[in-house]
Order: structure tokens, then sequence, then C-alpha cells
């Protein structure tokens, strides 16, 4: 393994590609600044930090971060005593040059909290009274929480009951106890709030049934999976892929119970 000085994994991307997939990915100034400097060397902790200025006690929580959305990897020395890390940018850059955001593509590929909000907030432009699916597992929505504004979700629930969408649901009972659980008393009962009156076609499945950090939609004849933890996210626009998660969407269903999440939240709400 080279861990010398020399450029360890040449980017495929130039510096203007990795610039544009940073800001379409939502990273932050230490994250970009990491990557920018493991892009040509593979370096140690304290390399890392030394040439980002990025504290040593926050350093390793944020590559670990990154490593989970594929961004770098760990490179360890044969005798396991110390590990290096690079970036893996250029491998990004090459997938994402098969997608393309003009809207004649089957699949699309989304980074980033805010550039997957904006493609999950296509629902409330649906026209009315249009039928979307939803298959949100608890784990999923902690995260969906936790990586986006509550008033980002009060504008999207006050369009689909304005639009009079109906949501057909698979969902978590224990959910409802997260969102107050997550955002607290308050901001817990906006939520509620907000959804109260939403036209629905609910089913709960287990609590320990595909509890996973995933979540599914379909709608207006294409299907979108979201991991807010990791921020990312596809867009399916191929019809046969649409209509075969449609049809494992409808065997799920099948196995929930009818379940009213607007009369859960009325139960449970915090005031």
């Amino acid at each position: 393994m080279n861990f010398n000085n020399k450029p360890y994994e040449k980017s495929a991307g130039s510096k203007e590609n990795i610039d544009q997939t940073m800001d379409m990915m939502g990273l932050t100034d230490a994250e970009r600044a990491i990557i920018t400097a493991t892009s040509q060397y593979a370096r140690s902790i304290s390399q890392i930090s030394r040439k980002t200025k990025v504290p040593r006690s926050s350093l390793l929580y944020i590559l670990r971060k990154l490593q989970e959305r594929s961004l770098v990897r760990a490179v360890r020395h044969e005798n396991g005593k110390w590990t290096k890390w690079v970036s893996t940018i250029d491998k990004t850059i090459r997938h994402l040059n098969y997608v393309s955001h003009k809207g004649d593509q089957l699949v699309e590929v989304y980074y980033g909290s805010a550039a997957i909000f904006e493609m999950f907030e296509k629902i409330i432009i649906l026209p009315k009274n249009s039928r979307l699916l939803a298959l949100q597992p608890d784990s999923s929505i902690r995260y969906a929480l936790r990586k986006n504004k509550v008033d980002d979700f009060l504008r999207v629930n006050k369009g689909i009951k304005n639009k009079a969408l109906i949501v057909e649901g698979i969902v978590h009972e224990k959910s409802v106890g997260t969102i107050v659980t997550e955002l607290g008393k308050v901001n817990g009962q906006k939520i509620f709030e907000s959804f109260i009156g939403r036209l629905e076609d609910y089913v709960k499945i287990p609590d320990d049934f595909a509890d996973v950090e995933s979540e599914i939609y379909i709608f207006g004849g294409s299907a979108y999976i979201i991991n807010w933890h990791k921020e990312t996210a596809v867009s399916i626009h191929e019809e046969n892929m649409v209509a075969l998660l449609r049809a494992m969407f409808s065997c799920v269903k099948e196995l929930g119970q009818r379940y009213s999440q607007n009369e859960k939240m009325k139960l449970h709400s915090p005031r």
C-alpha cells in the first residue's frame, strides 16, 4: 500500500466538478476541507487536522459521517497500527455522470437534505384529489425530523390538505410518540395540528417489522426512495420499476392493520 507523499488516488473530476458536487451534496465547510485535503493523498488524522484546521477532537466523527455517505474511505496499514483516509469523491462524480436532471432520465440521484426535501416537496404540486403512497418506517421518520426544519413539514402538510390529497400510508404506530421525543411538545403539537384533517388511508405494521432508515413514496407515475440519515435519495421514473414498487407496497399494506393516524395524533396531542 502506498502511504508516502505521492498521490494515492488521482481524482477523476476537475476542481470545478468536485466543487459542484460538494455544493449539490450540501457539505459543511469542514467536510469540504476534509474531502479536498484527502482528494490527492491518503492522510492521517493529524495530517488532515493540520491541513484543514479542523480540531482533532471532532475530526474522527466527521470522517466517519463522510464514510457513511461513501465520500471517504479508511486505508489501514498492513500491521493495523495506524490508518489513513482518502476521498472517494471522484467515484461519486463518475456515478453522477450517469445522472441528468433534465427530466429525461429513468433514475435520478439526490444528495444533501436540501436537495432531497426539494424533491420531496413535489408532493404538493400534485393535482387536487390525487393519491400518493407512502411507506414511512419509524427510524426514517426519526432522521427526517432531525435533518429538516419543522416549518418545512408544516408547509407540506398544509399543501396536502389544501389539495385534498389522499395519503395511502404504511407506518409504525410508535412514530407519533417519536415526533414528540424528537421535536418536543410545542413543535410536536405543531406537526399534529398540521397533520390532523389530512385525507388518509393508513395501515400500521408491527413496530419491529421493516423499521429501517429509508422510506418510499410513489406518486405522479414515479417512485422516490429516501434515506434521510445518509442524505441520499433516488427518484425512479421507469414504468416497470415503479409498477414493481407499487405492487410490493400493496403486498406490505395487505399485511397491515387498519389505522387512523389522525385519531392517534389527537389522542397523543401534548396539550
